[in-house]
């Protein structure tokens, strides 16, 4: 983080600072681009967001803008992916007790509970997965 100016003449004290985030491949970003008064207070607006552009490694390969930004969308897909799996594995585990006491006591699992399992195991496969998928209800 860089302060950039702390002062303006006649007005209050204004910091305006300079953030730089860091995404591999990408053009930093964050940078501020005006300090404005609002109803009597003193706001900075930001530029935000990943900046993709062309890079060449130390052998001279050049990585295209698009190709760096579907890598960095890989890369946040794969680790939502974990996530949600990891989750889904937990919502499983919570209800292995239910299979596990129907085969001690020679009785069904009910169908619901059935349904709600396989529908945990079959979220990888859903529309969505791994950002905006339905999560099966847990029936009681």
């Amino acid at each position: 983080m860089t302060i950039l100016d702390t002062t303006r003449p006649g007005a209050a004290t204004v910091a305006v600072v300079k953030l730089t985030l860091f995404i591999p491949n990408a053009v930093p970003v964050g940078v501020t681009n005006s300090v404005e008064e609002v109803d009597g207070k003193w706001f900075t607006k930001f530029v935000a967001g990943p900046t993709f552009a062309d890079t060449t490694d130390d052998d001279g390969k050049v990585t295209t803008a698009a190709d760096n930004e579907a890598a960095y969308k890989a890369r946040i897909d794969t680790e939502a992916a974990a996530s949600v799996r990891s989750q889904r594995d937990q919502l499983i585990a919570e209800t292995d007790w239910v299979v596990v006491m129907a085969k001690e006591t020679g009785t069904n699992i009910a169908a619901a509970m059935k349904t709600y399992r396989q529908a945990l195991r079959d979220l990888p496969s859903a529309d969505g997965f791994p950002h905006t998928m339905t999560w099966p209800t847990k029936p009681s």
